[in-house]
């Protein structure tokens, strides 16, 4: 019983990630011929960087829309098994229906409350590891704004000449350093 409602919760896993990979897909395409129609209003000037960028939009829109097809495809194929919809579905019901006694019935709530506490576990977990990402990528985002900030404010307060000075003593110190590793390792 337990593997067949593992088959058909994968089974209702795949058909929600078609559609919300169809879903993304869409609203890429929506976005894709947005930036399109900006292109083409501007592209009135005629300018050959505003063509190469129409260009580039329409191959993407192309892509996008191919990829928009083939995941269609995919989930109406995986609609259309029978696996899914009558096999797994009727299997289910049919196990339901052939429980003859409270015994069998306890086993199976046993067994589904088990399988219930395990899941419930495993989404616990999973929404405490996403929560540690989200704040990690939120911590890496604030320091990379923070950095642009520091890099913007150095830009305004220091010339061009300055800069380049300093980039080329870092890659000098850079080279050095792993003059020096290397080095050290070749000697042990």
């Amino acid at each position: 019983m337990s593997h067949v409602l593992d088959r058909h919760a994968r089974n209702k896993q795949m058909m929600m990630q078609f559609e919300n990979e169809l879903e993304r897909l869409m609203n890429e395409r929506d976005r894709l011929s947005s930036d399109l129609l900006d292109v083409q209003k501007r592209t009135s000037t005629s300018s050959n960087d505003l063509d190469n960028e129409e260009d580039l939009i329409k191959s993407n829109l192309t892509y996008v829309q191919e990829s928009i097809n083939n995941t269609q495809q995919a989930l109406l194929q995986f609609d259309d098994s029978k696996d899914f919809n009558v096999g797994e579905s009727h299997n289910v019901q049919k196990f339901i229906n052939e429980i003859d006694n409270i015994d069998e019935a306890k086993y199976l709530l046993e067994r589904l409350s088990t399988n219930s506490v395990d899941l419930l576990c495993k989404v616990a977990n999973l929404e405490n590891h996403l929560q540690e990402r989200i704040a990690l990528l939120k911590e890496a985002q604030q320091e990379c704004l923070v950095q642009q900030q520091l890099l913007q404010h150095f830009i305004a307060q220091n010339n061009l000449e300055k800069i380049t000075d300093l980039f080329e003593s870092l890659s000098l110190s850079v080279s050095k350093s792993n003059c020096i590793r290397t080095s050290g390792s070749q000697k042990s």
